[in-house]
């Protein structure tokens, strides 16, 4: 559950919850099918309190999950040319059920313009992405980027047809490539630009898929949807895009889901399954890769039981291994019995384990947004953030802020949580405070007056 998808998650759910009739009508692509909005929610996210509401889908929606998954892989391996032959011969009945929302349909063949579009009639649609992975990887950057950009590279078994639709909202630019250069218009979340920000913090497909879908919404005429006021201005400078057509609505955190926990049991149980010693803990929570300054934080925390004596307390790194994790695992071996990796934490942990925490250490390279320091915020947990990007916008005057190439720096924020319980306890108040002013309804509610703005100045 990294940020992009919690986004896609939270900002679905939240749509959901807005009765039908004060929002338009909203189809949701799930990998190769397209279903209606609660339709789709009920399907792949489940049950929820909220699911129940008069909008929603009903039981045998829940039920069909596991089925359509299996449908979903299944149909990745049947050629298009073929899957347009079944659609035609299979009952109307039983063409919703295996793929989806009969409206839009996906693979349908349209008459070919590229070599791609050909090939992509004959092969599997799994084949071709696997293809298409080995080709980005093995051919120099700049042959691929032109190859993409020309459409040679964009078969038709990986686009979807939006005709018919008022307007296509892309939830990553990275996937840009799935829509049709002609199709509806298009709305693209900016979560970042870490392919211009720290381009070395990243891997060379992300950066080349950001890039490319970014470059290619632009040359599009598509308008934009920014997660941050930072990533906004961001995108204005190194795209020369009019400020009319970006318009920033702030992600959220689940106040449902993130809330303070102060049951002694339930923090005992979060040690005990992750393996934290009883002492207390500072806890960092991300995807274990070069972005998110995780080596720095550990040479913080050294100097921090080092020169400035605060032996009793441990580090908490907690999240995936992700790419160029070494230096990071390497920090944590220099500190055994101090320094404790957990792993990935499930979903039903992470407020239990915000809340246990003597302090949340977020000092990014750069974030888009830094959803984790709004869920540690919403668990009242005091934050050390970098101040950098975006992070001062969503913390505010509610945490510390440190300069994130400067171990010495974060040291010495992670020196005033630990010796001032007093000052932990006012962080903690403004913490809880700041996050209460981000909610996820008010961010489905604002993306759909962009929806509806959108497509009244196309009209």
């Amino acid at each position: 559950m990294d940020g992009i998808k919690r986004y896609v998650v939270e900002l679905l759910r939240a749509l959901a919850a807005i009765p039908a009739a004060q929002r338009p009508e909203i189809d949701v692509l799930v990998r190769d099918r397209v279903h209606s909005l609660d339709e789709a929610v009920g399907i792949y996210l489940g049950h929820r309190d909220t699911a129940r509401s008069d909008n929603c889908a009903d039981q045998s929606d829940y039920e069909r999950g596991s089925r359509n998954r299996i449908f979903s892989l299944v149909a990745g391996l049947i050629p298009p040319g073929i899957l347009f032959v079944l659609r035609a011969v299979i009952p109307a009945w039983a063409c919703r059920r295996l793929f989806g929302k009969e409206k839009s349909e996906l693979r349908r063949p349209v008459a070919p313009d590229t070599l791609g579009s050909y090939i992509g009639l004959l092969l599997p649609p799994l084949l071709v992405r696997m293809l298409l992975g080995a080709l980005s990887v093995a051919l120099p950057s700049r042959i691929v980027g032109f190859l993409w950009t020309s459409d040679l590279l964009r078969p038709v078994a990986m686009i979807a047809d939006t005709h018919g639709y008022d307007l296509a909202h892309v939830t990553l630019p990275n996937n840009e490539h799935y829509l049709p250069s002609k199709g509806a218009p298009l709305l693209v979340t900016v979560h970042d630009l870490c392919h211009i920000a720290c381009p070395q913090h990243q891997t060379r497909a992300n950066n080349f898929t950001l890039r490319i879908g970014l470059e290619r919404a632009v040359r599009n005429d598509a308008r934009f949807l920014s997660v941050s006021n930072a990533t906004r201005e961001q995108m204005i400078d190194a795209y020369a895009v009019d400020a009319s057509r970006i318009t920033t609505v702030l992600s959220a955190a689940d106040a449902a889901k993130f809330h303070p926990v102060d049951d002694v049991l339930a923090h005992a149980r979060i040690r005990d399954a992750y393996g934290i010693s009883n002492q207390p803990f500072l806890l960092t929570l991300s995807t274990l890769e070069p972005r998110k300054n995780l080596d720095g934080v550990v040479k913080a925390f050294e100097i921090l039981t080092g020169e400035l004596g605060c032996a009793d307390v441990s580090l908490v790194i907690a999240g995936t291994k992700g790419w160029k994790s070494t230096e990071i695992m390497r920090a944590a071996a220099r500190n055994p019995g101090r320094v404790h990796l957990t792993g990935y934490v499930d979903d039903h942990d992470l407020t239990a384990i915000y809340s246990a925490a003597t302090g949340f250490v977020y000092v990014s390279h750069y974030e888009g947004f830094g959803l984790p320091l709004l869920e540690a915020m919403h668990c009242g947990a005091p934050v050390i953030y970098g101040d950098n990007s975006s992070m001062p916008e969503i913390v505010g005057d509610a945490g510390l802020a440190a300069d994130a190439d400067d171990p010495r720096d974060i040291a010495r924020q992670m020196h005033r949580l630990v010796a001032s319980p007093k000052h932990r306890a006012e962080l903690s108040e403004r913490a809880l405070r700041r996050a209460a002013e981000f909610r996820w309804q008010r961010t489905a509610e604002q993306t759909v007056q962009v929806y509806e703005a959108a497509i009244a100045s196309l009209a």
